[in-house]
């Protein structure tokens, strides 16, 4: 089988960087799939702006920021991610694991194997990074 037979096409072309509130209006005024930080976000931006989108057929990735504290020295804040993370799906749950336009970045530290370990494990026991649906 050749190679470009597995390829699969592109489901969404993420534009990132757009945490801060001008840009994510504008990305969702033109509805494009886009990338924001989890330490970035306002109150509102995770519980109105982005559930709404979302809710709306749109689809959103959120960062962890590690590379971001990688390049300034500053520790990610793992708990915090996640929490974002968190609050963003189950204001978007509908009852239906609604949350489908929805991507994370696993928490990771950029050359810390250890330290990705913990981001990914932190929060609840049942590790809230991993999607996950009862039907």
């Amino acid at each position: 089988m050749a190679l470009t037979s597995m390829i699969q096409p592109l489901k969404h072309a993420f534009r990132s960087g757009m945490s801060s509130r001008i840009d994510m209006d504008a990305a969702i005024a033109a509805r494009v799939p886009f990338g924001a930080v989890a330490g970035e976000l306002m109150t509102s931006q995770k519980l109105l702006c982005i559930p709404r989108y979302l809710k709306d057929g749109g689809a959103v990735f959120i960062d962890s920021g590690a590379f971001t504290a990688f390049r300034t020295g500053e520790p990610v804040d793992f708990d915090k991610v996640i929490s974002t993370y968190e609050i963003i799906a189950e204001m978007t749950d509908d009852g239906d694991c609604g949350a489908t336009g929805l991507y994370v970045v696993s928490p990771d530290a950029v050359g810390d194997q250890l330290e990705t370990l913990r981001g990914i494990y932190a929060g609840t026991p049942e590790n809230s990074v991993v999607p996950h649906c009862e039907h």
